[in-house]
């Protein structure tokens, strides 16, 4: 007898053990979930900096109907831009309720990060996926669109006073030499809150960013000059006590500084031509037309190390090219495609291009061309 219940209960046990190392199936007494009808409060949010702690997205949802206790099952929502198909949402979750709202912070940082202007709309759509708290049984809604504008916060990193910026350090052509040269070793703004320039940089050595050309008393620097990486980019600050590291090897680099988000950015320039000197125009818009001297006076200012610019009488609908040096043709630059209509008054340059092509109408223009961004602008003046 005890021999049975030995057996009987090492039976039991191997039951067990083979029950505990198998993956449930469905749990076919649970009901399915319902579908889920999801509504906002307003559709188009508009908030202002004060409004910062502020929850304006207001989003109630019905109860989807799993067959457990309302407070096990879990919704999360999802935040994204039109037709990014929430591949990198912005997410929250709740448990318990038919409702959620979203700070107005927590969604402005989300879209200013991902590139979208202060004071511009952001096309936004979400949506809500609910689960079981073990996420079975994931049922979710249809999209709702909304449109938020983005306003403006603090940038990380109080920007220059001077509304400039320069290159200065071994790294550079000009080395710690202070004040460095300009323009060659200034930056162009690109926007608000960020600068921009392409330098040649000698390999292995340091840099820092002055406001102001000739000074040493306010300087952008980083925490710590050895942090793996940091030649690429990373995190910048004002009077910070390490240089910059550059890059291991010589050459053209595009250095980006977004103040907004206090971070920087060091990457090869592989524009074909390099960064010109100078620039001139030469074409049949132009007042000199084709004729290729090399006194040619149709000469680009230099504004910084990688902007030019040039004020000229140009003739509508005609033609003409940018070289960078007066009296060869061995390198030029111009557009893309020439056909696109847009491309008259500005868009993307490239080495080798098509001629481009004088708006049509006549008249002076101010050209600007800006290496950094790789854009070039005409303003009818």
């Amino acid at each position: 007898m005890k021999n049975t219940y030995k057996l009987i209960l090492g039976f039991l046990a191997m039951v067990a053990v083979v029950a505990s190392c198998t993956k449930e199936g469905p749990l076919f007494d649970y009901q399915q979930a319902g579908g889920i009808d999801l509504s906002i409060r307003k559709a188009l949010l508009t908030p202002r900096v004060a409004d910062s702690n502020k929850y304006d997205l207001q989003i109630n949802w019905n109860n989807a109907g799993f067959a457990t206790d309302f407070d096990n099952v879990k919704y999360i929502t999802e935040i994204d831009f039109e037709g990014n198909d929430f591949k990198n949402p912005l997410t929250r979750t709740v448990s318990g309720t038919l409702r959620d709202s979203v700070q107005n912070k927590i969604i402005n940082t989300f879209i200013v990060n991902r590139g979208t202007a202060f004071n511009a709309i952001a096309k936004l759509q979400l949506r809500v996926i609910a689960s079981y708290s073990n996420n079975n049984e994931r049922r979710m809604s249809g999209i709702v669109p909304f449109q938020f504008r983005a306003y403006k916060i603090p940038p990380k990193v109080a920007l220059p006073a001077s509304q400039k910026l320069f290159l200065v350090g071994n790294a550079t052509v000009g080395g710690w030499g202070n004040p460095v040269p300009a323009p060659s070793q200034e930056f162009t703004r690109l926007s608000e809150t960020s600068w921009g320039g392409v330098f040649f940089l000698n390999g292995g050595g340091q840099f820092l960013v002055l406001p102001v050309n000739g000074s040493w008393d306010k300087k952008f620097s980083v925490q710590n000059s050895n942090v793996p990486g940091l030649s690429d980019g990373g995190a910048f600050g004002a009077d910070l006590p390490g240089n910059f590291p550059g890059p291991a090897d010589d050459g053209l680099y595009k250095i980006v500084l977004d103040f907004q988000q206090g971070t920087f950015t060091v990457e090869p320039f592989t524009g074909r031509h390099g960064l010109p000197s100078a620039l001139v125009v030469v074409g049949g818009a132009s007042p000199g037309g084709w004729v290729n001297l090399a006194n040619n006076t149709q000469r680009f200012s230099r504004l910084n190390s990688s902007e030019f610019q040039i004020t000229i009488n140009l003739k509508a609908s005609d033609e003409y090219l940018i070289l960078p040096t007066a009296g060869s043709w061995d390198r030029k630059f111009g557009v893309p495609n020439n056909m696109v209509e847009a491309a008259r008054i500005g868009g993307g340059f490239v080495a080798e291009g098509q001629n481009f092509r004088s708006p049509t109408v006549a008249g002076n223009y101010r050209i600007n061309v800006n290496f950094v961004t790789g854009m070039y602008q005409l303003t009818k003046l």
